[in-house]
């Protein structure tokens, strides 16, 4: 199980894998001795995190290890500059999720960082992305989306 602080500022558990995040009513009182690892959201309150980072309004967790980005089928996927702005603010590593109008995760980005795994059988597909076949980096074949430059 995998824990997170969200942007609402609730801690959240998803079973590895399952693509379904289950936010936990009473916030971390729940989850005592459970320290967040991730903080993930939707790119504008992750950059308003940021922002608030750089200039030392807020601070995070030292036990935050990664952020993910929430993002619609319907929106582009993240570009360098984004990347970028997250990495300078919180020094960690930035992970992408697509997810559709029903909040089914469709793409997800792993450690390898070669595109975005896609559920090809869903039929959505983000907008300025191409299709890359084959093995990726992390081991895994299935079918990934490529933002187009």
């Amino acid at each position: 199980m995998r824990v997170a602080l969200t942007l609402s500022g609730r801690y959240a558990t998803e079973a590895a894998g399952s693509g379904q995040v289950v936010l936990l009513p009473g916030g971390w009182r729940r989850l005592v001795g459970v320290p967040p690892r991730v903080i993930a959201g939707p790119l504008e309150a992750l950059e308003r995190l940021a922002c608030e980072v750089r200039t030392g309004v807020r601070t995070i967790p030292k036990s935050i290890r990664r952020v993910i980005v929430y993002n619609h089928s319907y929106r582009r996927l993240l570009d360098e500059r984004d990347r970028d702005f997250l990495w300078h603010a919180f020094q960690l590593p930035v992970f992408e999720q697509v997810r559709d109008p029903d909040g089914v995760l469709i793409a997800w980005e792993c450690d390898a960082h070669s595109g975005l795994h896609w559920k090809a059988e869903c039929g959505i597909r983000p907008p300025a992305t191409r299709v890359v076949y084959g093995l990726c980096a992390c081991g895994v074949r299935t079918p990934r989306l490529i933002p187009v430059r």
